[in-house]
Formats: structure tokens, sequence, C-alpha cells
């Protein structure tokens, strides 16, 4: 995604193909932001630290 201040620059036909392209992600489910990638980061830690105590073992620890 571009900055903000090169967003101000944008031509409206510039912005409108932007929003059309962000539109059919949403649609489709693939729009990424940072805080839905940080909330799929934390889910799949708790999924893995949950397995791991199912399974007895002990979460490793990142490098």
């Amino acid at each position: 995604m571009k900055p903000t201040t090169t967003r101000i620059n944008e031509t409206p036909l510039q912005r409108q193909t932007r929003m059309i392209m962000i539109r059919r992600e949403v649609a489709a489910g693939t729009y990424e932001t940072p805080e839905r990638l940080e909330a799929a980061v934390e889910a799949l830690a708790a999924d893995l630290e949950d397995r791991a105590k199912s399974d007895g073992a002990r979460p490793r620890k990142p490098k």
C-alpha cells in the first residue's frame, strides 16, 4: 500500500482504480490490514499453544 502522502497526489482515476481493487479483495476475503494480520498471528499462536498443552508438549520459544 502507498504511503498517505503519495495518495494525495493520485488522480481521480488512480483513486477509483485503487478503490475497485480494494473492494474486490474485501469481497473475496483477501484484503489484509495490519490489524487483521496481527489477529491471525495471535489466533495461530493461541491454537499452537493449546495443541502443545493437549499433547503434553511444551511450546517452543521463537529463535
